[in-house]
């Protein structure tokens, strides 16, 4: 789903919705080769492949499960236009903890199938980081079955402006309110400084705009 913020959830379920300070996972920087491609690039190889799922799906007459592929390839495609200049480990890497730290958030709640999908969608990505090279038509993916649950209002998705037509308990998005990690993204943010003017670079400055989704929902 971490497409909403600075994108979101397999969540994107990406982006579109938000995702973003998680350590880099020890053991995995030295085997990263991925460099040279970028979040676009990667959400619009995704996208593909969720239209060829699609297709797969209507070949079987499931055109319900075809049509929330669909939705999925076009939310990426959405994503990947925002994400031209973003690393790729930068991405995946808020990706993974927007959708675990949702994933709490949403189970804390009550809210089960939002916070089994946030956390399909954390292993999704934590897969992708793993198994990434160079070359994004050799990396090899399944896209969660917790995708093919739609969920209205749920950030970070396809359906994230839609709104519940039956209100049977009380119930609201998951509150992204995070002092700490808030200092921490400003922190990484204000590091990101060109080595000739000293000013913060691009990607910098793109992460101190995001850095405000931490404290979205603080009172």
């Amino acid at each position: 789903m971490r497409l909403k913020k600075v994108l979101t959830v397999a969540a994107l379920p990406v982006l579109v919705s938000g995702l973003l300070a998680w350590p880099t996972p020890g053991g995995r920087a030295a085997a990263l080769s991925f460099k040279k491609v970028s979040a676009a690039e990667l959400l619009y190889e995704l996208a593909g492949r969720l239209n060829t799922v699609a297709r797969r799906y209507e070949g079987r007459g499931q055109g319900r499960e075809a049509r929330i592929w669909r939705q999925w390839a076009q939310h990426y495609r959405e994503g990947a236009a925002q994400l031209r200049n973003v690393p790729t480990t930068f991405f995946l890497r808020e990706n993974i903890r927007w959708c675990r730290t949702n994933a709490s958030q949403a189970r804390k709640i009550g809210w089960t199938s939002l916070a089994n999908l946030f956390a399909a969608s954390a292993r999704f990505w934590a897969d992708i980081y793993d198994h990434l090279g160079d070359d994004v038509s050799d990396l090899e993916v399944t896209f969660p079955s917790e995708m093919l649950i739609v969920i209205p209002g749920a950030p970070g998705t396809p359906w994230e402006g839609m709104t519940y037509q039956q209100q049977s308990r009380p119930m609201s998005l998951p509150r992204l309110c995070d002092h700490a990690e808030y200092e921490s993204c400003m922190s990484d943010a204000r590091s990101m400084t060109s080595p000739t003017t000293g000013g913060l670079t691009v990607n910098g400055t793109m992460l101190l705009r995001q850095c405000q989704q931490w404290i979205a929902g603080c009172d």
